[in-house]
């Protein structure tokens, strides 16, 4: 077992990491993760930080591509610019097609 240093927390020593959680980059010393206060330590229960990422994550550039790809992938509404699944926008009503009812005047 080992204790994390920030929350006094016994860590399993199952609990330990291969990747970086943040970049997923590969960890090649032994990192764990404390289920209690979620901290990343090292194998004597000190804070550790990524060297690649600094436990910030993605670097901005590939933050940006992921923004690029969820933006193509959703739809937006012609008329107002919601977000819509499908065919029609529930925010504005878009299409605004009108088939009328049975006896309704056209004329």
């Amino acid at each position: 077992m080992i204790e994390c240093q920030m929350c006094d927390y016994e860590i399993d020593e199952d609990d330990m990491l291969s990747e970086c959680p943040y970049c997923e980059c590969e960890i090649d010393e032994e990192v764990y993760w404390c289920e209690n206060c979620e901290a990343l330590v090292d194998c004597e229960g000190y804070e550790w930080t990524c060297p690649e990422c600094f436990n910030e994550g993605q670097e901005e550039e590939e933050k940006e591509n992921a923004e690029i790809i969820f933006t193509e992938r959703r739809s937006e509404c012609p008329s107002c610019g919601a977000d819509i699944d499908g065919e029609y926008c529930d925010e504005c009503g878009w299409p605004d097609v009108n088939y009328g009812w049975v006896g309704e005047n056209y004329g």
